[in-house]
């Protein structure tokens, strides 16, 4: 039996909303990731100056008898406003980040859905409804990189992942949410306790290939960005039609 043309332009609609909320996220993404970078430059051109300003003043007959404790300190107060403007946009990113793997999974499910076993069988309280939908907004093999739900699952899950983390790491040590380039957007920043080994690095970032990683895992965003650009303007075209 077809699913009925209404119950499908609800489902329509919610795959529009959910991509539009992918789309948000991305770009919550990309603003936090050109801050990390403005933060970084000034950090590096304040840094230079500092230490300048020192060399002056230990060479020129200033107050160099300071000492390197008292000029240690003297970097930590100046530079102490930028450590929790750092963090926060840090926070930020992987907010977003977060936000974006809900909503794309959300989109998976609306469009693969999965049922619950109750009682021996699986519910299915509307037949056909994932494939119907599928074809209306004629999804292919182009948007299968949705259809994974792993990545989220790794974030949704955090606490399972991390006792089996405590399970199974020889010389516990984590390192966790760090973000990192070879260019300006930042050196790996991020919680990190004790020698850490590949397997023990959980959410990670490399700004180079837009990749986020867990525990060896590479997982690509950009493809799933791709898809649901394409989804969306597929799905607001038919909640559109009369």
């Amino acid at each position: 039996m077809p699913v009925d043309k209404v119950v499908l332009r609800v489902f329509q609609r919610e795959v529009e909303h959910q991509c539009r909320f992918v789309l948000i996220a991305a770009a919550d993404r990309r603003q936090a990731l050109q801050d990390q970078e403005r933060l970084n430059d000034e950090m590096e051109r304040r840094f230079e100056e500092r230490a300048r300003q020192e060399i002056i003043a230990r060479t020129g007959g200033g107050p160099a008898a300071r000492g390197p404790f008292l000029m240690q300190m003297s970097m930590q107060n100046e530079f102490g406003d930028w450590w929790e403007r750092q963090y926060a946009v840090r926070a930020r990113f992987w907010y977003s980040v977060q936000s974006l793997l809900v909503a794309a999974a959300n989109i998976s499910k609306l469009l693969w859905p999965t049922y619950r076993t109750y009682r021996g069988k699986k519910e299915n309280l509307v037949p056909g409804r994932g494939e119907e939908l599928r074809k209306s907004l004629a999804i292919g093999e182009e948007h299968a990189v949705l259809r994974p739900r792993t990545l989220r699952n790794h974030f949704e899950h955090y606490d399972v992942r991390l006792e089996e983390w405590a399970a199974s790491s020889d010389q516990p040590g984590l390192s966790d949410l760090t973000m990192r380039s070879s260019g300006s957007v930042g050196q790996s920043s991020g919680a990190v306790v004790g020698s850490i080994s590949p397997d023990d690095e959980m959410r990670a970032f490399d700004a180079d290939s837009n990749t986020v990683t867990f525990r060896g895992e590479a997982y690509r965003l950009q493809p799933i960005i791709d898809a649901v650009q394409d989804i969306w303007g597929k799905a607001k075209a038919e909640i559109q039609k009369p």
